[in-house]
């Protein structure tokens, strides 16, 4: 099937509805990151994937449907659902992590919201301030409070888009952890797909 006939199929969906407005917050964030990154000289090493290693994102359904959206779309779907189900939960490793690709994300251009905020984002600290901390696999100092708020334009706030995530689906107030989620996203997509297949 097509992206143009899946498009067809769910675009009327609510599912779908959620997905894009999803994918019009990512594209908009990642306008803000490059500005961000560009005035604070910010960047992940190149080809590191730390991260990835020890933390499996938990993730609100509408992200986890973006990223089934995007792995319908790519054919991808039956093999991931297989890395899922053969997953070893006790491992600290990402299921979706790719040990032998130099940018290691197996899902990068669908990835999650905190994947996306990770190092390129900042928080506020417990007297609202920017704050900013480089990840520990660098040795580059943080940015302090002063250099933030000489710049408060360009930054970037997780809570922000936290938020924002929240406001898609406001009844939505779970996360589950990204295989849980992932498993159960690629199955009702498929099932719509398979209904449209059997009416049609």
């Amino acid at each position: 099937m097509t992206e143009n006939e899946i498009l067809s199929i769910i675009s009327e969906t609510n599912v779908y509805q959620k997905i894009k407005e999803l994918k019009r917050i990512y594209q908009e964030l990642e306008e803000r990151q490059k500005v961000f990154c560009s005035t604070f000289d910010v960047h992940c090493l190149d080809g590191c994937g730390n991260c990835c290693l020890v933390f499996t994102p938990d993730i609100k359904m509408v992200e986890a449907y973006f990223i089934a959206y995007g792995l319908i779309i790519n054919g991808r779907d039956k093999e991931v659902l297989e890395i899922l189900a053969n997953y070893d939960k006790d491992k600290k490793t990402c299921p979706l992590y790719l040990y032998n690709n130099k940018y290691h994300c197996s899902i990068y251009d669908y990835r999650p919201l905190v994947c996306r905020l990770f190092g390129s984002s900042i928080t506020k600290d417990k007297d609202n301030n920017p704050a900013y901390r480089n990840c520990k696999w660098k040795d580059d100092n943080s940015l302090t409070k002063e250099e933030l708020n000489l710049k408060k334009e360009a930054l970037v706030f997780m809570s922000d888009y936290g938020q924002r995530l929240q406001e898609i689906d406001p009844q939505d107030t779970k996360t589950e952890i990204l295989e849980v989620a992932l498993t159960k996203a690629i199955n009702v997509l498929n099932y719509i797909l398979e209904l449209e297949k059997k009416t049609s």
